[in-house]
């Protein structure tokens, strides 16, 4: 578990790739830049908070993540391709994703969205 929330922490996300075993990574609120698909490496993730970050890059290729929060940040990518992913909690607002909100009723394990 890692979590540096609302911290000074500053640097690429591509530097934490060799924390394998990470399962839990929160890094909201700081000054972290990078690409988040590199973090789809991260085999064990399965919370990820980056929210109000510099990070860029398609949320789709987080395919094990379930709790994502990657609100006001730069990502971008297709609602679609979500769909067939275990996501419980999904917070992606003030981003670049976009497509249509259907993609809801195929993702059963969601609780909670926001995407405003």
């Amino acid at each position: 578990k890692l979590d540096l929330r609302g911290s000074q922490v500053t640097g690429d996300i591509a530097e934490l790739l060799k924390l394998k075993n990470l399962q839990y990574l929160n890094l909201a609120q700081t000054q972290v830049m990078g690409d988040v698909e590199k973090l789809s490496q991260l085999k064990a993730l399965q919370i990820l908070s980056l929210s109000q970050t510099r990070v860029v890059g398609d949320v789709t290729k987080l395919k094990r993540v379930m709790h994502l929060d990657l609100s006001h940040t730069q990502v971008s990518g297709d609602l679609a391709e979500l769909s067939n992913l275990t996501i419980a909690e999904l917070r992606l607002s003030q981003t670049k994703v976009h497509g249509n909100i259907g993609f809801i009723s195929s993702m059963p394990a969601l609780v909670q969205a926001d995407l405003s």
